[in-house]
């Protein structure tokens, strides 16, 4: 059996050997006793405080409170499922004056120009009339080295004004050309100008060339003529002038519908050299050349809307413009090879390669000619008779 606990002293007793307890003495019983339990406490009960009842005047505020939160609640659930009012537009301000822009579409993009501000006119002066410094359906303008501007009219009148406007000399050139050969439509009105280094004016007028020397120093004496270079049809007849700095003279002639070319001229009026136009008026159609320092010409075609280039012995040398233009006509270079156009009453600016930088001008009215002085600057004349001079910035 196991050793069992004595109940007097608690010692361990083996029970197979006495059942008596060798300490104490006290018998052992050989039915063990339960162990003792061990006394556990028992939870505590937390009572929990109550609260006293309220009073009376407590609990009306805490049911009037009660009440007025439903309210509350049942209200905003009511507007909330009411449609909220759609707030009243209100207008935006209107936007600043600007000009108007027209966006380009993608499609119809085309490889831009250069933009007009690339020249500033910085001076204006002339208008329609029969007066001093007015014009009367201009067709010609060209410049003497002194900066002095020449101006003829259909009405045969060229005036010379300084470069404000001034009016220093005025002449009006007619043809005794008119019996030998009959003149066709406006041929009897003055076709072009032109002015030599010494100012000498030369006027192509009734198929010939008239050529005036101007006294502009306040002398007040008459102008005189100082040789006709006469055409003589079929072949020759003078139109529209040109000149370089060697004074040669550059007229482009055309008889009718039969032949249009190029004659180079001395100041005698002989002729140095002619130059028959690569293809015939069916084709294409010129107005005023312009010449280069080193004696290339250029003259643009009217209805091909191109330019012609030939070198200083006349050779052919290519072509190049914008066939979708208007008309192009009456031409003039500066030093630097650009070339100015007439083109559909506007003045296009080309470069020496054809490239286009674009109008002189965008809101040039009906440009009749145009010419470029010893500084780059651009004059036109319009056909109401406004002469502008511009100033280039670039190119």
């Amino acid at each position: 059996m196991p050793k069992l606990t004595c109940g007097g002293c608690g010692a361990a007793v083996d029970v197979r050997a006495t059942d008596e307890c060798p300490y104490c003495g006290r018998l052992v019983s050989t039915k063990p006793e339960p162990a003792p339990r061990m006394a556990v406490p028992l939870p505590r009960r937390i009572e929990l405080e109550t609260a006293p009842p309220p009073s009376s005047s407590r609990m009306i505020f805490f049911v009037g409170a009660l009440v007025a939160g439903l309210g509350l609640v049942g209200l905003l659930t009511l507007l909330g499922s009411r449609p909220s009012p759609s707030p009243a537009p209100v207008s935006p301000p209107p936007p600043p004056a600007v000009a108007s822009v027209t966006a380009a579409s993608p499609s119809t993009v085309a490889t831009p120009s250069a933009p007009t501000s690339f020249a500033a006119a910085t001076v204006h002066f002339g208008g329609e009339g029969d007066g001093p410094g007015q014009f009367t359906d201009p067709c010609c303008i060209a410049l003497d080295k002194k900066g002095n501007v020449y101006v003829a009219d259909r009405t045969n009148r060229t005036q010379v004004m300084d470069a404000t406007g001034k009016t220093l000399f005025s002449l009006r050139a007619t043809t005794k050309n008119v019996a030998s050969n009959p003149l066709e439509g406006d041929i009897d009105r003055v076709q072009g100008i032109a002015v030599d280094s010494t100012g000498r004016l030369y006027v192509a007028i009734g198929y010939d060339i008239l050529q005036f020397s101007l006294s502009l120093d306040g002398d007040a004496a008459p102008p005189k003529l100082l040789a006709t270079f006469p055409g003589k049809r079929p072949k020759t007849c003078y139109r529209d002038l040109a000149i370089d700095a060697t004074d040669t003279l550059y007229a482009r002639s055309g008889c009718g519908d039969t032949e249009f070319a190029i004659v180079k001229l001395d100041t005698k009026g002989k002729v140095v050299a002619r130059w028959d136009e690569p293809h015939d008026y069916t084709k294409a159609s010129s107005d005023k050349p312009a010449v280069d320092g080193f004696g290339n010409v250029y003259v643009a075609h009217v209805y091909e809307n191109l330019v012609y280039s030939y070198d200083s012995k006349g050779a052919f040398t290519g072509k190049f413009g914008l066939p979708d233009r208007p008309h192009f006509g009456n031409a003039a270079i500066d030093g630097n090879g650009h070339l100015f156009i007439r083109d559909g009453g506007l003045v296009r600016v080309l470069g020496p390669e054809g490239h286009d930088f674009g109008l002189l001008d965008g809101s040039l009215d009906h440009a009749a000619d145009v010419a470029v002085d010893a500084t780059r600057a651009v004059w036109v004349v319009n056909q109401k008779g406004v002469v502008t001079r511009y100033v280039l910035h670039e190119p």
